[in-house]
This record gives C-alpha cells, structure tokens and sequence, in this order.
C-alpha cells in the first residue's frame, strides 16, 4: 500500500472519529485502525522493524485487586512500571527492533495479597509494538459487607470499612435509611477476613448520632449483610470548669459504667443513648495535685430529642503566684521549675532576659500554707551561665510571692588544680618583689605580715594562713591572686578548723581573679561586724580592690568589710559570699554602688549591710539589685543612712534600682541632705521602681514581726533637687517618733507631725507618685515646708493603715495656716 492510499485511510479514521456519536462512523474506525497498522508494520513483533524505529512493550493485568500498595512490573531488569488495578499499560523506555525484553514481577501488591503470574514474558522486539503480555493476579471468591441504615432523619452519615487484608480503608455515604453494601470488588474480603464497620461523620442537617451494631465480625463464605447503623441516638457531654491546671484524676461516669477523666472544657462520654433513656454522671474520683472537691449540676434525666451537656464545677480558693526578678542574665534559655506540695507535677519557665518573672496563680494553685521551692532546671547559653535561687523556698501568705530573685553570673568551672602535698613555702612579711607558684604550695603564713611589695600568686596557688593570721598590704604593696578558669588561687586555714582573720588593704593594691577563700573572717577582739575575711581600710582614696569569680566561704564574720572611701573598682564582677556568720558584704554608704555582681545567699544575714556610721553618699551612687535586701546600720551601729554631697561639690545623686529592698532598725531613717532651710539640697534621690510587685522599690522595717513606727522614714530637706523622683515605691512600717519638728501646721494634740515621708524643702512638683504610704504610726507625707506653692500627694498615691492624716498642710510663706488644717 502506498503512502498516498495510507494518508487518505487515516483522514477516513480522523473523521470517523469525529463524527463518533454515528455507531457505522465508530464501526469502520474500529475496523480501519488494524488495517492501517498492518500497513505500516506495527500491528505485532514480528518482522523486521523500520531503521531507527522504537516499540513498546505493554502488559495486560487481571484480576488485581484494588490496593493502595499496587504491585510493579519491572522490563529488563530496570524499567519498572508501578499498577494498581486492571488494564493494558506500557513500559516507558521503548526498544529498536532486535532487542529483547523480559518482563518480571518485581513487587507483589499487598493489601490484600496476591501472586501474579507473567505470560508471554520475554522475546525480541519485531516490526511493532509487543501487546500480548499478560499479568495474572488470581484471588480467592470475595464477598460484600453490608447491612442496613435506619432511623436516618433526612442528612447523610458517612461510613468506613476497615479489614486485616486490606491497606487502606473503604468509605462509603449513606443519605437514606435502607441496604448498603461495600462492594465485595471493594472489600477483596474472602473467607477468614476480620472487618470492622465505623461511622467517621455523623449526619448534620438535623445533627443525628448514629452507631453500629454488629460492626465486626470475621467473613464465613458469604456476603455479610446484618451491620446495622441506627440512628437517633444521642451524646451526653460534660463541660468542666475552675480544674487547675496541675489537678490530676477527675473522674465522672454516666450511669456508673461509662467514664472518663476530663480537663476544662466539654467532653462526651463513649456511649450514646437512645432517646427514652436516662443518664446519671457523678464523679467517682475528685482530683488532687490540688486536691479539689467537684460538684455535678443537673447530672441526671431522661434522653428526648438532642444532646446532654452536663455542668462539672470545681472551685478552688484564691491562687496566688509565685515569682521575683532575674538578673545578670545574658545567657539564652533559662529554665526555671516550681514545684509545691499541693500540685502533682512541677512547672517550668523559660527566661531569656532579665526583669520581672512569674509562675502564674492559675499554675501553681498556691494559697494560703502552700510550701513551695523554685529551682534551676537548665542553667543558660550563648554564652555559658550559672544562675543561683534567692529565696527560692517558702511558704505562701495571704498574696503574691515576689521576692523569689535569680542571679546569673559567668559560668563556675570546677577547679582542675591538684592538692599540694609538700612542706610547701613558708613566708614573713614582704618587701621585695615575689611571685607564689603552684610548684611551691602550699604557701604559708605562720603569723601575721606585712606586703609592701608586689607578690603575684600564679593559678593553682595554694596559701594557708595560722589561726588568727592577718595579711596587710600597705601603700607600695600589692597582692595579685592571679588565678584561672578552673584554675583557681586558694586561701585556707593553715590547720582545718582554726580560723585565719582577714586579707587587709590599707592603702595598696588588692586583685583577686578565680580565687577561692575558706575559713577566714576571725574577728579576734573586733565587734564582728567590723571585721571581714577580706577587709578594705585605705585612709584615703589610695589603694585598689578588684574581684572577678571569687567565692568566699565560711567567713565567721562577714565575706568582706569596707570601712573607706575606696570600694571594689567598677570592673569587679561575680563575686559570691556564703557561709558566712554575718552579713556577706558590710559597707560604708559612700561606696555602696560599688558592690559588684554576684551571688550573696546562704549566710547569717542575706543583706548587704550599709554602715549607720560610715558618713553619708557625697557622690553618685547607685544601689543594684543583687538579689538581697540592703540593711541601713548593722551591729552597734545606727540606723542613719544620709545621702549629702560636701558643700561646693555637686549634688550627691543616690539611685535605687527597681526592685530593690531596704531595710531600716528601730529609729533608723534615710535623709537626702539633711541640712534645713530653703538652700537648694546638696542630695537627690532617683527611686523609680517597675511597673509588677517584683519591681517596686520598698523601704521597710528589719523587724521580724514589723509594726507602724518601727523606724522614723524618709526625709528631703533643703529645696528638692529637680532629679528627685519616688515612683512605683513603698514606704511601710515608718512614722515612728522623732525629736524634730517641721513647718507643717499642727493638728490639736499632736507636738510633732511624725510621717513615714517627712518635705522639710519646698518642692517644686509632685515628686512622688504612684507610691504607697503603708502601715505609717503618724501621718503619711508631712508636708513641712513654708512657702505658698503647695502641691498635693493624695492624687497619685495610696495610703493604707495611717494612722492620722494621709498628708499635713505646710504653712504658706508668711507662716499663716488655716484655723483647722484639713486633715485627708
């Protein structure tokens, strides 16, 4: 046949195919199609191919039942082609006449098995397309699984069908009561098989519950056809409230059998119910870690046309969190757990910056009584931290815990140095230049000597020093302890149990970096609180006083004394005190910002004690948050705490950092420059604390059972430096009496107008706001000064427990005061 004859015959077929819809149109294509391949040497393999022609190779299956796994078919050992169900297919790869083709079973499908057989398998490629490879997948007799709907009220339930031989589950809708049937071409069930039949949606439009009786079963050589789904029936649901968050174990049942352990929130028991029937829900088991009494509403009744919800209440007494204030962080996540004796699993946090935390009262469940403790779960990274706990037991009162601190500093390395075992090096006093090695610990200090040189301790360096010993550097002399990460300088007692007394400095230079000190602090025929294992004494304002990681242990006095005007320098760092009889740190006020970061827990007292004798701050000072309260005054002496710059120096600014505590004895007071009259004040006070409890600002009383007028208060004389503010602060316990008057108008009976703040200066604003007055024994504000601006403090403040008037009425410049002073 030409080429021209066989053009003609394919546009015969084009337009028989386009005219399909006439059945002489479809018969001739049918009949032209094996013609026209003839003609062109395709219509077997047999024969020899056209030049640089390709053929393909299809496979024709049987019997293979629908599986979501399929099985392939693999031409040659590398074409494979991947079936799921019956029909003709071809490999993708096409062959040149002459080669040869082999077909194999490379996988058998599964779900449900089946072995599949190859026919006409392998032979050599002809003049056309192979086409009569064939795939048998014989499989046993199957059968249907079905059974009827009834009760259906006009929506459409949707089912599944589910089986031990089968890999994926069959679904099926519903939208009228009647048969139904899984197709047994469907389910490949055949005798043997387990089955199951489930509702996954119920009918909306109306809502309907529905549930399947005889739904599973195993197929005995015939179609199943008695699972039942009936509708009609209907949930009944408990809706839980006020169970906290940590309670374990509640338990509620519906007609004593059907239960379940539900959280807040709404829950449907397993079963429903038909209408008619009755339910009954109780609780079988109350919940602990709290332990809470649940109470059922409206728990019992009769099924009629629509779903039960039944009301589960749990209440609980007021809750209170449990928090405090991180700080020194730099590190990222740190993990935080609260764990408490009325909850049954602790609770963790995690803090990635410093400022204000909380476990909340929804968490912890913390009332009144409640012992809790706060602990690191995971010490923070990038860089490298260790975090400590202040306060971190407790018990709860009658509100929020904030006073729960956490302090950060540089990682502590544990110390890699070997303990000496030699006679060691046995010094006197130094006048010549030295360094102590780690080859010639220990190094000893028989007696009390003097350093007037430079002596540098190298890292791993150990000094023992006799019971009683005193180390004093004097101008011209410097004692370096010039330890390492993991190799720390150490100082000890010569003999276990017999203390040393102090590392003085009177005026030289004193390094300590990584350096350990134990068993020192002996006050000899000192007040104790007027001793240290480390002791600063410069006369003047020679001398230096560096730390960076040093740790001072089991001082029976304080960690460290400074009785000068020289502090730590303003690079110091990571200094931690335990142990100690006293207070950790114990300071004159003119030094007290220097006091560096650190950890200062764990001893007789955890407050940096500031000296009622030690002269007032006469310079810029601030008082960080270390993690401990501040104590004004310790041991014998006073409570007095001035803030006063020398006349013609500037102004003595003291800034207290939120969150800060100080603590004052009986008839203790802090006083911004303490001179009187209208003179512009010499001292300022910056005391702006956060905007949570943990944050503010609190000066309070030492006692241990505190009372109104345990000590006097704050006072401002002079006219009111500018910079003076009192924000988000409180003032508790004050009022108590004193011996001097003020210009405020006198109220009948009354000498002296006592107040936990005492304004002697006029001020030229409203500088204390957002402020509470509480527990005062007098008056709130004494507004004692004599001039007519008069500004009030009621607005923005709060008083609580005074005990006269919230604020006194200063007198106006000519002296004059109203006949009766209002008393708010």
């Amino acid at each position: 046949m030409n080429q021209t004859t066989i053009s003609g015959r394919m546009r015969l077929v084009a337009d028989a195919l386009r005219f399909g819809r006439d059945p002489r149109a479809r018969l001739m294509a049918t009949l032209l199609v094996p013609m026209l391949l003839a003609a062109c040497g395709g219509a077997s393999g047999d024969g020899d191919g056209v030049a640089g022609a390709t053929y393909t190779v299809s496979v024709t299956v049987t019997g293979l039942r629908h599986s979501y796994n399929g099985m392939t078919l693999r031409n040659n050992g590398g074409d494979d082609l991947k079936l799921y169900a019956d029909g003709t297919s071809s490999f993708k790869t096409a062959l040149a006449s002459g080669s040869t083709y082999a077909v194999t079973v490379l996988s058998q499908p599964t779900g449900p098995n089946q072995t599949c057989t190859v026919s006409n398998g392998s032979g050599t490629i002809g003049a056309g397309n192979v086409t009569n490879v064939a795939i048998n997948c014989p499989y046993p007799t199957t059968y249907a699984v079905g059974g009827t709907v009834s009760g259906l009220a006009g929506g459409r339930v949707d089912l599944t069908y589910r089986a031990d031989n089968v890999s994926i589950p069959l679904g099926l809708q519903v939208n009228a009561n009647g048969a139904f049937v899984f197709e047994r071409d469907w389910t490949s069930a055949v005798s043997g098989t387990v089955y199951g039949v489930s509702i996954s949606n119920q009918p909306t439009n109306p809502a309907q519950t529905c549930v399947v009786n005889n739904a599973t079963g195993t197929v005995a050589s015939a179609d199943v056809t008695d699972v039942q789904v009936v509708c009609g029936y209907y949930n009944v649901s408990v809706t839980v409230s006020g169970l906290r968050v940590t309670a374990r174990g509640l338990t509620v049942r519906n007609n004593g059998i059907d239960g379940m352990q539900p959280f807040n929130g709404t829950f449907k028991f397993f079963t429903p119910l038909p209408s008619g029937a009755t339910y009954d829900v109780t609780v079988s088991a109350q919940p602990t870690g709290p332990a809470q009494t649940c109470v059922v509403n409206n728990g019992s009744g009769t099924i009629t046309s629509s779903d039960v919800v039944v009301t589960v209440d749990c209440p609980y007494p007021p809750a209170h969190a449990v928090g405090g204030a991180v700080t020194g962080l730099t590190g990222k996540n740190l993990g935080l757990r609260y764990a408490a004796d009325n909850i049954s699993f602790p609770l963790s946090l995690n803090l990635n910056a410093n400022g204000a935390y909380a476990f909340g009262a929804n968490s912890t469940s913390a009332v009144g009584g409640s012992n809790y403790t706060v602990s690191i779960a995971a010490q923070p990274t990038n860089p490298d931290q260790t975090c400590v706990v202040d306060h971190a037991t407790g018990t709860v009162g009658a509100g929020d815990v904030s006073d729960v601190g956490v302090t950060c500093g540089p990682a502590i390395v544990a110390s890699t140095c070997v303990p000496p075992t030699g006679a060691g090096t046995t010094h006197g006093s130094i006048s010549t230049a030295q360094t102590w090695t780690e080859a010639g610990s220990p190094h000893i200090v028989p007696f009390d000597i003097g350093i007037t040189a430079p002596v540098t301790i190298e890292p791993c360096g150990v000094v023992r020093i006799a019971q009683g010993g005193t180390v004093t550097i004097s101008p011209g002399g410097s004692l370096i302890a010039a330890g390492a990460l993991g190799q720390p300088v150490t100082f000890e007692a010569l003999t276990p149990g017999q203390a040393w007394s102090s590392i003085r400095n009177v005026g030289g230079n004193l390094s300590l970096t990584h350096a350990v000190l134990t068993g020192g602090g002996a006050p000899l025929n000192t007040n104790p609180a007027y001793a240290g294992a480390l002791h600063m004494q410069s006369p003047g304002l020679a001398g230096s006083f560096h730390v960076d990681d040093v740790e001072i242990t089991g001082s029976l006095s304080q960690g460290v004394y400074i009785n000068g005007p020289v502090g730590f320098d303003a690079s110091s760092q990571n200094l931690r005190i335990s142990g100690s009889v006293g207070y950790p740190v114990h300071v004159y006020a003119r030094v007290i910002g220097s006091v560096p970061s650190g950890r200062y827990t764990g001893n007789g007292h955890d407050e940096i004690a500031i000296a009622g004798s030690g002269g007032p701050v006469v310079d810029d000072q601030t008082m960080h948050d270390r993690g401990v309260p501040y104590h004004v005054g310790s041991g014998a002496d006073g409570g007095r705490m001035d803030v006063n710059a020398p006349v013609g120096s500037p102004v003595a600014v003291l800034t207290i950092e939120p969150g800060v505590t100080v603590r004052f004895p009986p008839g203790g007071t802090l006083n911004v420059d303490p001179g009187n009259g209208t003179n512009p004040a010499r001292g300022a006070l910056i005391a702006i604390g956060g905007a949570t409890p943990a944050q503010t600002i609190v000066f309070t009383s030492d006692q241990p059972v505190p009372k109104a007028g345990d000590w006097l208060g704050i006072g401002f004389n002079g006219a009111i430096d500018s910079r003076t503010t009192m924000q988000n602060t409180r003032v508790e316990f004050a009022g108590g009496a004193s011996q001097g008057g003020s210009n405020s108008c006198p109220f009948p009976g009354i000498v002296i107008n006592d107040a936990a703040i005492r304004i002697f200066g006029p001020p030229s604003s409203q500088f204390i706001t957002n402020s509470e007055i509480r527990s005062s024994a007098r008056f709130g504000i004494d507004r004692g000064w004599r001039a007519d601006l008069q500004p009030d403090f009621l607005a923005s403040n709060t008083f609580n427990a005074v005990a006269s008037c919230k604020e006194t009425t200063p007198r106006l410049a000519n002296g004059v005061c109203p006949a009766i002073p209002a008393c708010p």
